[in-house]
């Protein structure tokens, strides 16, 4: 089963979190990790870690807006991919968002139009 912890302007100084967060998304569709400290405290973010035990597996960043929650980053660590974590962390968002209505963001991999296809 895995465990959660959800991140704060308090504890977002995390090396591990932020060199996944830094490695999942390009560096134009991400905000500086940096900046994620004063967002974390003047809006409405749910930024999650995901752990099985105490192995750090990945994370998810959701904007709660006033009709929606929009799924803004999901990551799994490279090296853990398809084991079924995406899948719990997945399980695990519609539960807690069930009331309401999620959006997840992500870009199809047919995409093949972009200029950051890698």
């Amino acid at each position: 089963m895995m465990r959660t912890k959800k991140i704060t302007a308090e504890n977002v100084n995390n090396a591990e979190l932020r060199n996944l967060y830094e490695s999942s998304f390009p560096k134009e569709e991400r905000i500086p990790y940096d900046e994620l400290k004063y967002l974390l405290d003047v809006m409405p973010i749910d930024f999650v870690a995901y752990y099985d035990g105490d192995v750090f597996v990945g994370l998810t960043m959701v904007l709660n807006r006033e009709d929606f929650s929009w799924g803004w980053y999901f990551a799994v660590k490279e090296e853990l991919r398809g084991r079924g974590y995406g899948q719990q962390i997945l399980t695990a968002l519609k539960e807690k968002y069930a009331d309401r209505k999620l959006v997840i963001d992500i870009e199809s991999p047919k995409q093949t139009d972009c200029n950051n296809l890698e």
